[in-house]
């Protein structure tokens, strides 16, 4: 029996609620990255159902076009297929994410624009009335994370949810107290401004239908009061089913597993993800498709050979320093000394956990980040011959990565995550969707 949900509208100026863990709070884990996070549910889920595929879309609709269909009588749960197929609805998908996850099992994947944020300061001695110097800093983002739970329960027809969304966006620099655009000239303290839209939410679904588990206002200022954002949260099971025997086969067993990160058109993807079941489409057509597709790119393809049951991991990076700590200057346009740094990867990395089971069944553990450099942000800066100059700055590095695990058979390509690329600047592109694909092969020494 489905179960029943009542929608609660609330108008407020502005609100936060406390996430499942917060990219902040993520960025600074340390440790292994497979620590097995998540629900006590049995991380198996239901009999035959080895993962789930959780896909998220945000679509912007006029709210006109939204006080029709309320006026129609349109139920929330049929909005996501009116927003494709009503040609005048003015509906745009805005940002979007897709992560496989074994049920009850943890599972994040962030396309975000990672920047170092000021978050403490001190005067200077010899200039207090001037801005304070930023002594210590913390992790800042502009971007989507998605962290979900999502377990099948005994009926197999419907799914506990609880998902965590965080949308945000670089809106420019605060400098004396004023919003000004990012190069912000009057100030030589630049602080950078976030606008964030969360939503934090644990609710049922039924499998394979989209449904309506958040609805806020356009983050885009000439559209605040003319359109809102609805998210709509599928989860599908997938086709591959088999006996849950957990013994090893007999001999060494090797697993051989590629990766390979594809960049496609957006527009090709959206209209993929809204007429294929989910599930069949990742197991099976979706690696040939974006072969195929006109405008695709592959960024990377990977392989590595590794053990049942042992660590794995292969990169594809440059490393460049990241300045870390600065000390305060000494006195009056001296530049502050740079006093820590730490290597950055720059690049593709990808490492696992495998265990094999007899019956061909891999559970896997997995982390997959494509990273690139922006630039740099700037947090502080000293005059010269009456020219601003950067004293304290830090790299900007965009980040698509996911965290997950789930369990599939032996010899199989798997569409496992869906992401943003970055455009030139290193903000979220709206027109292409980054796709890591997951294919292996096993055999017994």
């Amino acid at each position: 029996m489905k179960a029943i949900v009542t929608w609660i509208g609330i108008g407020v100026a502005s609100f936060t609620l406390l996430a499942l863990s917060t990219a902040d709070e993520a960025e600074e884990e340390q440790g292994d990255p497979f620590s097995r996070k998540g629900s006590e549910a049995d991380p198996r889920g239901a009999e035959g159902h080895p993962f789930l595929v959780l896909a998220v879309e945000l679509i912007e609709v006029p709210r006109e076009t939204i006080r029709s269909w309320e006026d129609a009588g349109v139920p929330p749960t049929q909005w996501w297929g009116k927003s494709f197929r009503d040609a005048g609805s003015g509906a745009e998908v805005v940002d979007s994410a897709l992560v496989l996850s074994r049920s009850g099992a943890r599972a994040r994947c962030r396309s975000i624009l990672k920047q170092q944020v000021p978050a403490k300061f001190e005067e200077l001695e010899f200039d207090l009335e001037g801005p304070h110097f930023p002594v210590a800093f913390e992790p800042g983002f502009a971007g989507l994370v998605c962290e979900c739970d999502a377990t099948m329960m005994q009926d197999q027809l419907t799914v506990n949810l609880a998902v965590s969304l965080d949308w945000s966006q670089h809106l420019g620099e605060n400098t004396e107290g004023r919003m000004v655009g990012p190069s912000a000239p009057e100030s030589d303290l630049l602080r950078p401004v976030f606008a964030r839209q969360r939503i934090t939410t644990t609710t049922e679904v039924i499998v394979g239908e989209p449904e309506l588990v958040g609805r806020f206002v356009s983050r885009l200022e000439e559209r605040r009061e003319s359109h809102d954002v609805l998210v709509f949260a599928r989860v599908e099971q997938s086709e591959a089913t088999g006996p849950r025997d957990r013994a090893r086969l007999d001999g060494v067993s090797i697993v051989k597993v590629g990766a390979e990160w594809v960049d496609v058109p957006a527009d090709a993807w959206h209209e993929a993800l809204s007429e294929a079941p989910l599930a069949d489409w990742i197991t099976g057509g979706a690696w040939q498709w974006a072969r195929e597709l006109d405008g695709a790119t592959v960024l990377s393809s990977p392989v590595v050979q590794s053990k049942s049951g042992a660590r794995a991991k292969v990169d594809s990076v440059r490393q460049i320093e990241e300045e870390v700590s600065w000390a305060r200057p000494t006195g009056p346009g001296a530049a502050p000394v740079l006093a820590e740094t730490r290597t950055v990867d720059i690049g593709e990395i990808f490492e696992f956990d495998s265990v094999l089971s007899a019956d061909g069944i891999l559970d896997f553990f997995f982390r997959a980040e494509s990273t690139s450099l922006h630039g740099y942000s700037v947090s502080y800066r000293v005059q010269r011959d009456g020219d601003w100059v950067p004293a304290v700055r830090f790299p900007r590095v965009y980040s698509v990565d996911a965290t997950s695990s789930f369990s599939f058979s032996a010899d199989g390509r798997y569409l496992v995550h869906v992401g943003t690329p970055p455009t030139p600047s290193g903000t979220p592109d709206e027109s292409r969707k980054r796709l890591f694909f997951l294919s292996n092969r096993t055999f017994v020494d």
